[in-house]
């Protein structure tokens, strides 16, 4: 357990040494400045981290996984006053578990050039949609690892995926293009699952995501937004069967998700929304062992809520949810509330 905190370390500035080796490749190679363009090189390290207590009456509960978690991070800037700037970013976290073993992984690794009416990222980041807080429904390009129950804070539980980020600036108009070569899904909580899915998990290996957004400032303040992506269902779904042998089999299908994203403030006051159709969307299925497909149908969901900040800076939301699962023989609707107050 000792040397968790150090193997941590070392990963931090390894990852810090990389990247600006990597810069001042790329500003030899791709800028060539002149000897009267300056640059400006700044560079930041961050700590961020969290302590979870758990208390179960099992202390084997597939449930209670990790109790500390730190992420430490590196990130700047090297800005050329003609040419544009370049960023980096790299973070590793680490998770003390409960049998004192330390896991890490990377939360970033990217780096990115822009000027003033473009940028493009490329690497191992975090690239979030939407504009309301809890259930994630236009939040699809990082899939969120769900293994701790405890820790839902939406920047701790996005698994960074390996993207090509372009994005383009005109006027009110943003236009941006996302591909992940090699994606990721969605970890749970440890359940065992039956090996039939297998031929699932290894199609991943061949089957990319992409898609993008359209986002538009209009003169009234309404920040609007149009996506789509394509993409392995988030949402869980799996086959059941009580036959015997009794099996569980996560379904894992690429499926097409259409959204739309909007936003208005009125001073302390802002008014949000979000709205997503999943097409072709794996649906619960209780099955026979001969039948490995599951059902397909459309899932609707849509949000809209309002936040307010005080002037002692806490914030309190309150948002309203619909969710439709609409299958060849079936239809499920679905309505709640949620609200959080944060500072």
């Amino acid at each position: 357990m000792k040397q968790g905190p150090i193997l941590l370390l070392r990963a931090l500035l390894a990852t810090g040494f990389l990247i600006q080796l990597l810069l001042k490749i790329a500003s030899h190679l791709i800028f060539q400045p002149a000897q009267a363009n300056e640059t400006h090189l700044v560079t930041e390290l961050g700590y961020q981290g969290a302590l979870s207590a758990e208390n179960r009456t099992q202390s084997q509960s597939p449930l209670s996984r990790s109790l500390l978690y730190g992420q430490p991070s590196l990130s700047g800037s090297f800005e050329m006053s003609e040419s544009g700037v370049i960023e980096f970013r790299g973070g590793t976290r680490g998770s003390l578990k409960q049998d004192g073993s330390m896991e890490l992984s990377v939360r970033a690794f990217w780096i990115s050039m822009s000027q003033e009416k473009w940028k493009i990222s490329a690497g191992f980041q975090e690239i979030p949609w939407g504009e309301t807080f809890g259930f994630p429904i236009l939040d699809i390009v990082n899939p969120r690892d769900s293994q701790d129950p405890l820790i839902q804070e939406a920047s701790w539980v996005r698994m960074p995926v390996g993207a090509l980020n372009t994005q383009l600036f005109l006027n009110r108009l943003t236009l941006q293009g996302i591909f992940v070569p090699l994606p990721r899904v969605p970890l749970l909580p440890r359940i065992s699952f039956n090996s039939s899915n297998e031929a699932h998990l290894n199609a991943l290996d061949t089957a990319s995501e992409y898609g993008g957004k359209a986002s538009y400032l209009f003169d009234s303040g309404i920040d609007l937004g149009l996506i789509f992506y394509h993409h392995w269902n988030r949402t869980p779904s799996y086959n059941i069967s009580f036959t015997t042998p009794n099996t569980i089999d996560r379904v894992l299908k690429q499926i097409d998700t259409f959204g739309m994203t909007l936003s208005r403030g009125f001073g302390q006051i802002v008014v949000r929304g979000d709205s997503a159709v999943h097409l072709n969307s794996p649906l619960l299925q209780w099955t026979n062992p001969q039948s490995r497909d599951s059902l397909q149908g459309t899932q609707w969901q849509t949000i809209l809520g309002s936040d307010i900040t005080f002037d002692s800076d806490w914030t309190w939301g309150l948002q309203l949810q619909t969710e439709a699962r609409i299958g060849t023989q079936s239809f499920q609707l679905s309505k709640w509330a949620t609200t959080r107050v944060s500072k």
